[in-house]
């Protein structure tokens, strides 16, 4: 490591690295602001919305407001995080219907995953069975 040190073109790449990086993490920050000032006015005491996600916390009185910031315009990464926070049984009355018309709409494979991952916390294959191109999806699908 003490030789990369020495590498000034080394050091220079790493520090554009972490200035991007950095970068970035603070427009996403700024991004989601509107969503987390909501969340901690509810009383959930979060930094993103991705505390939420793969979290053993019930948070089921936030999801109103997740689902109406679904609808909102963010970053593909904070609606990633949104849609993988929604994916819970609970919010299938909220933002079922909501999400499968985004899956029929959304052309990203990556994000059509995330959706499909969420339907598959809401529903039975069966029930979204008929969806177009839902089936390459089923193995999320467990009950």
């Amino acid at each position: 490591m003490q030789q990369l040190e020495s590498d000034p073109e080394w050091v220079r790449n790493r520090d554009e690295r972490e200035a991007k990086q950095q970068e970035r993490a603070r427009m996403l920050a700024e991004n989601e602001a509107p969503l987390v000032a909501d969340l901690n006015a509810a009383g959930f005491p979060v930094a993103s919305v991705y505390d939420f996600v793969n979290s053993a916390n019930t948070y089921e009185a936030a999801l109103p407001i997740l689902a109406d910031h679904l609808v909102r315009e963010y970053h593909e990464r904070i609606h990633e995080g949104i849609l993988r926070a929604l994916s819970v049984p609970a919010a299938k009355q909220l933002v079922g219907d909501s999400l499968i018309a985004e899956f029929q709409n959304e052309s990203d494979p990556n994000m059509r995953f995330v959706i499909a991952n969420a339907l598959s916390q809401m529903y039975l294959f069966s029930e979204v069975s008929h969806i177009g191109g839902i089936s390459e999806h089923k193995a999320l699908f467990r009950r």
